[in-house]
């Protein structure tokens, strides 16, 4: 039968800092949130994508976010990012997420808020963009060696009146991508004045409250 896509616009919202009282919960969870004006087609996507990959969506324990909150200073049990942009409409998103001990919620964050602005401002290196392009590249060839998810991935691209010409075309175009590349494209669409920021555990036992934006 036909059908007719129903397709979901770009929507500023604005920033929050929110604190859910979640009693007698031994793990905290943090998330970063903001909405991003953008879909697949997008010159810069690959860029974004990149980025994400590299502050906590891929890359393990060198992952930005991963490694200044988790590895160096210790204070959650899990960091990851995710962005999620679409083939068919710019109401994309990029969140950043965290668990950890009620009592390092404001640790936590500041840490966030210190990583994300000097990266927004200093950018990454060009050693770990290399190793990071590397990582994905593997990461990539590794999921295409299962059948189901090429299956899935021949399925969605047809769907969407492609083939794997553009999936090997956004490998390029991950492939050329310089440090500059990635430090404008984060500038434009990762702005942490914009994110909203929520914390959700039992903050009672502890003192303090959650900083403002």
């Amino acid at each position: 039968k036909n059908f007719k896509q129903i397709i979901s616009g770009f929507n500023t919202v604005a920033a929050k800092a929110i604190a859910i009282e979640t009693p007698d919960k031994e793990s905290a969870t943090f998330i970063a949130r903001l909405n991003v004006n953008m879909q697949e087609d997008d010159p810069d996507y690959a860029a974004l994508k990149m980025a994400d990959w590299m502050l906590g969506g891929g890359a393990g324990f060198s992952a930005r976010l991963v490694a200044r909150i988790r590895v160096k200073e210790g204070l959650s049990y899990a960091v990851g990012s995710g962005l999620d942009v679409s083939p068919v409409d710019r109401a994309g998103d990029w969140t950043a997420q965290a668990q950890y001990a009620p009592q390092n919620r404001e640790k936590v964050i500041s840490a966030f808020k210190d990583e994300m602005m000097k990266l927004t401002k200093e950018g990454f290196s060009a050693a770990e963009l290399d190793a990071s392009k590397s990582g994905y590249a593997q990461a990539k060839q590794l999921a295409r060696a299962s059948d189901a998810r090429l299956a899935a991935n021949l399925a969605s691209e047809l769907y969407l009146g492609r083939d794997m010409k553009w999936i090997a075309a956004l490998d390029k175009k991950v492939e050329a991508l310089k440090v500059a590349d990635i430090l404008a494209a984060m500038q434009k669409h990762l702005n942490l004045s914009q994110m909203t920021i929520i914390n959700a555990g039992d903050f009672a036992k502890t003192a303090g409250s959650v900083p403002a934006q």
